[in-house]
């Protein structure tokens, strides 16, 4: 259920802004770099194309305030992901973030 001004988006999902998460840069051409402004505990990360195919799966072993992750633009077998729109999934504790991602080479 969405309630307006609650940072969550319908399904669950939290608001990367909300949840002070940012991509620098984004748009990207070959690596971005995922800020986090709160600390955050192991995480699971996909990548998914605007058809909703998982590009790219990675986990971390969680950040302090101000961490950051990173990831090369390539896909699970190595290969460089082609230009369009992306979404990363951030999966923590309860918690689902959802990261516009924009690829331009």
């Amino acid at each position: 259920m969405f309630v307006s001004g609650s940072g969550e988006t319908p399904g669950g999902v939290v608001d990367a802004t909300e949840a002070g998460v940012t991509a620098w840069p984004n748009p990207m051409t070959d690596r971005v770099e995922v800020r986090f402004a709160k600390p955050t505990p192991a995480m699971e990360i996909s990548v998914v194309s605007s058809t909703g195919r998982t590009v790219a799966a990675f986990s971390n072993e969680g950040v302090d305030a101000g961490g950051s992750v990173r990831w090369n633009g390539r896909d699970a077998s190595g290969a460089s992901v082609s230009s369009g729109s992306y979404t990363m999934v951030i999966r923590y504790s309860d918690t689902v973030i959802a990261l516009p991602i924009m690829i331009v080479k």
